[in-house]
């Protein structure tokens, strides 16, 4: 699966006229993703319209930040803000787990029925049903299917679901594909680096992410809302952010340590902040295909936490039950 250019965790629901059944699976999936349980077909497609404006609107502040990047302004600083501002995208839902057999419609037919929204879509299926599942795959119409009967059901739900919640969300995704350039681009396909950065962000607990392009690297925040700046260099462009360093007065031994490829500064990252804090260094990692892309971690303790923590966001959700809540939301982000 692609490393994605923007990620983050985001909602899970499901749909299934058994309420026991529903009650076992909000007892011991993961508890670090909001799930909603429903039993009911209308309140299931109440909340996915509900959630579906919300995804535009989400989706036209990310083209937004783009847009004003262009016009001059910091990026850095507004995927900051947004992330300050926008407290509820975490439970906007990303992943729809349906159950086949139902009295009032199959689950197919309330899929087909769901927003355009390309969510993901998982099927709980019977054996009986494995055939139809098959074909609603092949058509494009699910992401997955599960069947019921399968012995170790919620391992394999786990399985699927932390699968979609780490696949890329394609219109995010997108937008942030677009700006930039294409020796950038090539440098994080190279599948070595793409393992890298995956083992990067499940080491430092990132649970959003986006991947920029000037300066040149990955923006994460981690569960408990702390920030973190993994600055990039192409190997081959070690020579300019040298002659950056020495035209913005960094040390002799920094600079030779540039040089060599065992450090790289944040010189520009404090420079699209606009921050007048001297510029850091810190080890390289290189990364890739002969070592093409260079990496370096800098923790953003000085800006705090940033907006409402992942944890903190699940730590004010209702406890976990089937149909809590009968209606959506009408808040905004």
């Amino acid at each position: 699966m692609k490393f994605p250019l923007y990620h983050r965790l985001s909602g899970v629901v499901f749909l299934d006229d058994e309420t026991p059944y529903l009650e076992m699976l909000a007892m011991v999936l993961p508890q670090d993703w909001p799930i909603r349980f429903y039993t009911r077909m209308d309140d299931f497609l109440a909340q996915m319209n509900h959630d579906t404006q919300l995804w535009e609107d989400d989706v036209a502040l990310h083209q937004s930040m783009v847009n004003q990047w262009y016009a001059g302004k910091s990026l850095p600083r507004m995927v900051i803000d947004y992330w300050r501002s926008c407290v509820q995208r975490h439970g906007l839902t990303n992943i729809a787990v349906v159950d086949y057999a139902m009295p009032a419609a199959n689950g197919l037919e309330v899929l087909k029925a769901t927003p355009a929204w390309p969510m993901h879509r998982v099927l709980l299926t019977g054996k009986a049903d494995e055939y139809t599942a098959v074909e609603a795959f092949n058509d494009g119409l699910i992401d997955r299917y599960v069947t019921k009967q399968t012995p170790d059901l919620v391992q394999r739900l786990t399985q699927v679901m932390g699968q979609l919640q780490h696949a890329p969300m394609d219109m995010h995704d997108g937008i942030w594909r677009n700006i930039l350039r294409r020796g950038q681009l090539m440098a994080l396909q190279d599948r070595a680096v793409q393992l890298e950065l995956k083992a990067w962000v499940k080491t430092n607990d990132c649970v959003e992410y986006v991947v920029l392009t000037e300066p040149f690297g990955l923006l994460a925040l981690d569960s408990a809302g702390m920030a973190h700046w993994l600055q990039f260099e192409m190997h081959k462009d070690i020579s300019h952010a040298v002659e950056l360093a020495k035209v913005a007065g960094v040390d002799g031994l920094t600079v030779e340590g540039l040089a060599q490829g065992q450090l790289l500064t944040d010189l520009e990252w404090t420079h699209a902040l606009g921050s007048t804090a001297a510029p850091q260094a810190a080890p390289a990692m290189a990364w890739g295909t002969g070592g093409h892309l260079m990496a370096a971690h800098f923790p953003q303790h000085a800006l705090g936490t940033i907006g409402l923590s992942h944890r903190a966001f699940l730590d004010n959700q209702p406890e976990r039950g089937v149909d809590l809540d009968e209606h959506p939301r009408s808040g905004r982000q």
